[in-house]
């Protein structure tokens, strides 16, 4: 893959380099948001969601927590369904390699946060969707976000 941001004039199809032994095409992109969905659709290995009664789904609602000082308090709830939430994870970013994820939903109007599930060879993460000002909302980098997502509105 290779992000020429209209620097050099590519053929439909990808930028041919040919050799004395072989040749390959190399796709292509002009901008970062293209990039982000070609890594978005092509990552290896591939990520997937993990349900997790505590913030349920479209079709189950989040399960209260214990906290110390408060009592039961209710749970971030996941807003979409297993195939949705899936789709979502393939474009979430994050600081690390290793660490939580996060993607605006346009449909929702809110952002989705994927936390990973720890050290697993699955590459798996629950998830659950914030509003401004929620628990974990202020680890989300909205101006990051913006680089590969840049209609996210301003109130966020």
């Amino acid at each position: 893959m290779l992000l020429h941001k209209g620097a050099i004039t590519i053929p439909h199809g990808g930028l041919q380099i040919t050799t004395s032994t072989k040749s390959i095409t190399l796709a292509t992109v002009e901008s970062i948001v293209e990039l982000h969905e070609w890594l978005s659709d092509n990552r290896y290995p591939a990520r997937s969601y993990k349900f997790n009664p505590k913030h349920g789904d479209a079709n189950h609602k989040a399960l209260p927590h214990s906290d110390r000082l408060h009592g039961y308090l209710p749970s971030a709830q996941l807003l979409t369904d297993e195939t949705a939430t899936n789709n979502l994870l393939k474009k979430a970013i994050g600081e690390t390699q290793e660490g939580d994820l996060w993607f605006y939903d346009d449909t929702k109007g809110c952002f989705i946060y994927f936390e990973n599930q720890g050290n697993t060879p699955q590459h798996e993460y629950h998830a659950y969707h914030l509003h401004y000002e929620e628990k974990n909302y202020n680890r989300i980098k909205v101006e990051k976000q913006r680089i590969v997502q840049p209609a996210i509105p301003s109130c966020t």
